[in-house]
């Protein structure tokens, strides 16, 4: 849940839609078509697009121990 709360000017209504659906990591997101995400309400083309690059720049990084 942390990851969805590290994406920029993600609306909170659907922060918490992605939470209720399981979508909190960037390799769920990533599993997910964008048609899928666009049902969300409070994600549009731009907002997927930004999340999409945020999930691929993520798995790119060293995993954190918390």
């Amino acid at each position: 849940m942390k990851f969805l709360r590290s994406i920029p000017d993600l609306p909170v209504n659907a922060r918490l839609r992605l939470e209720k659906k399981g979508l909190t990591t960037p390799a769920k997101l990533m599993a997910t078509t964008d048609e899928e995400l666009l049902k969300i309400k409070g994600l549009g083309p731009m907002k997927i697009r930004i999340i999409r690059r945020i999930c691929e720049a993520s798995e790119q990084r060293p995993p954190v121990i918390e």
